[in-house]
């Protein structure tokens, strides 16, 4: 932990932009809960932010929240795969409901329609990521991405005042 609290201070990032994402996986292993619990506290005592990858994918999911101190939920793309099912809506709003009680935020990986970004939305998850805005892309691209961006939510907001 010390190296990244070097790092971060040499470089003066705010620590609490740096977030460690721990595999749903590893949060199961039901010998490593005591050092995983200790890696939690020691990553927030420095600063830094948490977060489970892959959420919803293992066995114990909400177990895991009580259990632990996170800071972000990544929920897994396999809950959007099929956002006309009523029951995967459903199992989607009470997992963003329940992690706002909880103080936790949420984002939701791997989409890739229009009909899932408005119904996440709805939902008030907090990131929404996937091809739907962009697919992974070199430096030099995400450069030019980011300019278009940032160049077309200027230009919504100059129309918007």
């Amino acid at each position: 932990m010390a190296d990244f609290v070097k790092i971060a201070d040499k470089y003066q990032i705010d620590r609490s932009r740096i977030e460690f994402e721990i595999t749903e996986a590893v949060l199961l292993d039901a010998s490593q809960i005591k050092n995983v619990r200790e890696g939690l506290q020691m990553i927030h005592q420095y600063g830094f932010k948490s977060s489970i990858d892959d959420f919803g994918t293992g066995y114990s999911s909400l177990s895991l929240l009580q259990e632990f101190d996170i800071d972000t939920l990544k929920l897994d793309r396999s809950f959007f795969q099929d956002i006309n099912n009523a029951k995967a809506r459903d199992v989607v709003a009470c997992i963003v409901d329940i992690a706002k009680k909880l103080d936790i935020r949420t984002v939701v990986e791997g989409i890739e329609t229009l009909q899932q970004v408005e119904y996440l939305k709805k939902m008030e998850c907090n990131t929404i990521q996937g091809f739907f805005f962009s697919r992974p892309l070199p430096i030099p691209e995400f450069e030019q991405w980011l300019y278009r961006f940032q160049i077309l939510d200027y230009m919504k907001i100059e129309k918007e005042v």
